[in-house]
């Protein structure tokens, strides 16, 4: 009703440009929509390094892309159970912290800063098949956690890395839940690095960069570019590189709607 086409699974691999404007993308395929406005939800890095080119760009403003700082710093853990964990007693239906003191948090995070998996790693816990059972077989579930303060250059090498911070991880949840380790019927945990391969996005940072001062509210993505405009005519950005940062919020791309609304508009 309102003109919209949805298209999952359709790779974009080029911002097309006509001389200082953005006029479409082109698609992994070949085929080439055109557009009076484009709107990137991707990391800034990928979108002006990657989808429009450097050549595209003046070349203060590439240094400054390039020197974003987008260094991931939490692994993502994912186990399927083949029951219920007792995390003694806890309501499994919220979202359980398992970070037991400042103490712990801070030796979780001291450890990351010389490239080195911490000995007990803190972490955030859901189980989604509490609440919704397509996530897992009746009886199963599924429990996703963020592992704070994993390296994403290790000094150890990044395979050895990753079964550290897997062990490390399921001996602090077996602390908290006795007996969840003979639950587990499968385990995967994605450092950092694996993030940046597997989903595009600069240094495994899933904020697409730092939330670092210099790095926040109007000076986000960085200075020079706020606001969610681009130096590119008709090309916009929308993602977690942008204020208020990532989440499940959904506001960088809230606003960056309304701020090209008002653009369109006049």
């Amino acid at each position: 009703a309102l003109g919209v086409t949805v298209r999952s699974g359709a790779q974009v691999s080029q911002i097309v440009m006509d001389g200082d404007r953005a006029v479409g993308v082109v698609l992994a395929d070949g085929e080439e929509i055109r557009a009076g406005t484009v709107v990137s939800a991707i990391g800034p890095k990928a979108t002006f390094l990657g989808l429009v080119g450097p050549r595209h760009l003046d070349t203060g403003f590439v240094n400054r892309v390039r020197h974003m700082k987008a260094r991931g710093g939490a692994a993502k853990l994912h186990l399927a159970l083949r029951g219920a964990p007792d995390f003694r007693g806890a309501d499994l239906g919220t979202r359980l912290v398992l970070a037991p003191s400042e103490t712990a948090v801070e030796l979780s995070f001291n450890a990351v800063k010389y490239g080195k998996v911490p000995e007990r790693p803190v972490m955030e816990v859901v189980l989604p098949s509490v609440h919704e059972d397509g996530h897992a077989p009746s009886g199963h579930h599924v429990l996703s956690a963020v592992v704070q303060f994993a390296p994403h250059a290790p000094q150890t090498n990044l395979d050895a890395a990753r079964a550290e911070m897997l062990g490390r991880s399921l001996a602090v949840l077996e602390d908290h839940a006795p007996g969840i380790g003979d639950l587990v019927e499968h385990a995967e945990i994605l450092m950092p690095y694996d993030i940046e391969t597997r989903y595009g996005m600069a240094g495994g940072n899933w904020h697409h960069g730092e939330l670092s001062v210099e790095q926040m509210l109007f000076l986000r993505p960085f200075p020079g570019m706020a606001q969610y405009a681009t130096p590119i005519n008709g090309l916009w950005v929308a993602g977690a590189g942008c204020h208020p940062g990532g989440g499940i919020s959904g506001a960088a791309g809230w606003n960056a709607a309304e701020r090209i609304i008002r653009e369109v508009r006049g």
